[in-house]
């Protein structure tokens, strides 16, 4: 496999590959030459925290994607920092796929976070579990402030209307709360993981 050079893709579709970590950092080292890519799917790759996290610091060199698939690949703790900060600062990513992938409730709160400090595009998609076959569509920024006055008003029955989306992320829409937390911290962590030699 050979780092891609061009700047007329606009669709890339790598499902069940097995690209690993190695396939995944060669794709990430040529996002930055792919001015016109939208789509961009890697779903069931065996890909680990390394090439995951080398593919969200070279996100933010593809500022056209507005589509991205991760299903079927395991995302820890580390990689899940490394995606807030990515979402947090990318400016057209609006439909993130995330079936699969083993999210513990840390792991979710920390991509949430994420896309509720973007300050440029909402999230219009957001698929978590595979079986549940319900995507969230809501605007999360929408959903941050209903959640927000709920809180305020004592929990009352509103509370129960937000959860209305994708069981995977439901119950981690309390992060959004602390959306306003500085992400800058993450952004030495995805350094350090994605630096970190492949074993």
């Amino acid at each position: 496999m050979c780092v891609v050079q061009t700047n007329s893709l606009r669709k890339i579709c790598l499902d069940q590959n097995s690209i690993g970590d190695r396939g995944c950092q060669l794709v990430a080292a040529s996002l930055p030459s792919m001015h016109t890519l939208t789509e961009l799917s890697l779903g069931f790759n065996k890909i680990g925290q390394h090439g995951l996290s080398s593919l969200m610091r070279s996100l933010e060199g593809c500022s056209t994607l507005a589509t991205l698939v991760l299903s079927g690949n395991a995302i820890n703790i580390p990689t899940a920092t490394c995606m807030s900060f990515a979402l947090a600062h990318h400016p057209r990513l609006e439909d993130l796929s995330l079936d699969n992938c083993c999210l513990t409730r840390i792991a979710q709160s920390h991509i949430v976070v994420g896309i509720g400090v973007n300050r440029w595009v909402p999230m219009k998609k957001l698929i978590g579990e595979r079986h549940t076959r319900t995507p969230l569509v809501q605007n999360l920024r929408s959903d941050a402030n209903r959640a927000a006055s709920s809180r305020v008003a004592g929990r009352g029955a509103a509370t129960k209307k937000q959860t209305k989306i994708a069981p995977l992320f439901t119950h981690v829409f309390g992060a959004l709360l602390c959306s306003r937390v500085c992400v800058a911290p993450f952004a030495h962590t995805c350094a350090q993981a994605s630096a970190s030699p492949l074993p």
